[in-house]
């Protein structure tokens, strides 16, 4: 049977990543011919983000059927004073990080029995 995969993009918030995570929980466990995988970066602001990060990628209590890829970190913002100006060079870093990794899964989807049917980006990410 072919699985369907979503793709999600949280910002890399606190809020934003457990709140996605649980989605993608809930998403899984409604239809197993589902699958997600959910493309996290560690915040450079919130340390709580980091340590949860680490917690999920090396969870074995992590649900079938939901996927992580962990970006790069991002050490190059502690120069910019203003949040506003680190926060948009932080996702602009991302960016090129995010292509990679979404462009990656789909060439090795291409063997497997899955495909994309979708991409679900949070909005402070656009």
């Amino acid at each position: 049977m072919k699985k369907a995969e979503l793709v999600f993009i949280p910002f890399p918030g606190w809020s934003h990543i457990v709140m996605t995570f649980e989605i993608s929980k809930f998403l899984v466990k409604q239809d197993e011919r589902l699958s997600i995988t959910v493309v996290l970066t560690k915040s450079p602001f919130d340390s709580k983000v980091g340590t949860f990060i680490d917690s999920l990628h090396s969870s074995s209590s992590k649900p079938d059927g939901i996927n992580l890829i962990l970006l790069p970190e991002n050490n190059i913002l502690s120069s910019e004073i203003e949040p506003s100006i680190i926060m948009g060079k932080f996702m602009e870093y991302q960016k090129l990080h995010v292509k990679e990794a979404v462009t990656k899964l789909m060439r090795s989807n291409g063997d497997s029995p899955g495909r994309i049917a979708g991409l679900v980006i949070d909005m402070l990410c656009s």
